[in-house]
């Protein structure tokens, strides 16, 4: 795993933003509910599309989920694109 690869965290007041490789995730907290619930999605930096989202109960599982799809996201691109099978073939 390089440096890029390692989640570097920032905290933006009350969400928080992980960083690993070219993929992100804000964790970010709704307390207008008599308990707080803590949201969490997943993007790639240079797309503005979500990629994965979620929510929880406590910061703690929000963020071991966001992290652990960012490092599924991680090894998938460190592990380069799939080849390409000709019609017919098998891998």
């Amino acid at each position: 795993m390089n440096v890029s690869d390692n989640p570097s965290s920032a905290h933006l007041g009350r969400n928080t933003r992980i960083m690993m490789g070219n993929h992100y995730a804000e964790i970010f907290v709704e307390d207008s509910t008599p308990e707080a619930i803590f949201h969490w999605t997943v993007q790639r930096s240079d797309k503005a599309g979500v990629i994965v989202i979620g929510e929880q109960s406590t910061y703690e599982i929000a963020r071991m989920e966001a992290e652990h799809h960012l490092m599924r996201l991680a090894a998938a691109e460190s592990a380069g694109p799939l080849p390409l099978l000709k019609r017919g073939s098998s891998a």
